[in-house]
């Protein structure tokens, strides 16, 4: 089974078994402008199979390893990456740190291929994108720890298999949408109450949040399917900017990312409560595609009752 390229903080690979119920069952044109890594375009390609897919995201590095894999110097990408975890693989474990941190400042001067990039992204701290002031990448080493590989290149391959034919491309959320009929726009920005940077800097803020629900609620009238996530703070801000879609609320635990610290060296997952805006209803009672078994749809009539599976529809 293909699996997403690397681990990215917001990734939506544990939140499948919710939203995959929700999924149309016919997909002939589908969005996803804030790509990350990709695990909901993964499942709509496997399951659904669309005519037309456009995938974008903001952040020119991450934009740069799909556009390599899905060019003809794939092959050419393949052999620098195992160049690097050769060389890698070989070191101790301080040895290691200091050749991640060599490898960062050769991408952060300009000198790195996309390669190197990938590499970091397969080593560094727990999926965290973290730029610095001066918008330099500066995440962490992670454990290091590898023992027989870093990456995948079955994955790099099925990867560069299923890019052929999508539209790839990098910058503002806002020109890589279209409210059309029976599209699926797959709509995962920067959480609100976030701390990573994923290349929109602190510009994502609540003004961009509300444009992005505007225009969910524009393709949901054009006869569109759409999914919005997000983060609840506990304010009320989707509320009263909902108007006709749904607003479904999960109780999860964040893996990827920052984490509560319990002591030194020991960390709990955060606890937080995700909010997704769909106009789209459940196509099959207890699942569908072997996702979602378990989770019950709740009725209109039971908006506002916690229900099994901590989930809630407002």
């Amino acid at each position: 089974m293909t699996t997403p390229l690397f681990k990215w903080a917001g990734g939506k690979t544990k939140m499948l078994g919710h939203y995959a119920p929700l999924v149309p069952p016919e997909v002939t044109t589908y969005y996803e402008p804030f790509l990350g890594a990709g695990a909901m375009f993964l499942w709509v390609m496997k399951n659904r199979r669309p005519r037309r897919v456009v995938l974008n995201d903001v952040n020119e590095d991450l934009m740069s390893v799909y556009r390599e894999i899905a060019s003809p110097r794939c092959a050419d990408f393949v052999r620098e990456m195992d160049r690097l975890s050769e060389r890698y693989l070989r070191l101790t474990y301080g040895a290691r740190k200091d050749y991640y941190l060599a490898l960062r400042e050769e991408h952060t001067s300009g000198r790195g291929s996309t390669a190197t990039f990938y590499f970091l992204l397969k080593t560094c701290f727990n999926g965290v994108y973290q730029l610095s002031k001066d918008g330099r990448f500066n995440t962490a080493p992670g454990r290091i720890n590898h023992t027989s590989s870093v990456y995948s290149r079955h994955d790099v391959f099925a990867w560069h298999k299923l890019l052929k034919d999508v539209e790839l491309r990098c910058g503002d959320w806002s020109a890589a949408v279209r409210p059309e009929k029976d599209a699926f726009h797959f709509l995962d920005p920067p959480y609100r109450g976030g701390f990573a940077d994923f290349g929109y800097g602190r510009d994502f803020g609540d003004d961009q949040q509300a444009k992005l629900v505007a225009f969910a609620r524009e393709a949901a009238a054009a006869g569109g399917y759409v999914m919005l996530c997000n983060r609840d703070v506990g304010d009320g801000f989707f509320e009263p900017l909902k108007g006709d879609l749904d607003l479904l609320t999960y109780d999860v635990k964040y893996l990827a990312g920052r984490r509560k610290v319990v002591r030194k060296g020991v960390f709990e997952a955060k606890r937080a409560r995700e909010v997704l805006l769909t106009n789209c209803r459940s196509w099959r009672a207890g699942g569908q595609d072997g996702f979602g078994a378990g989770i019950p749809y709740v009725a209109p009539a039971q908006r506002g009752k916690i229900t099994a599976g901590e989930t809630r529809r407002r």
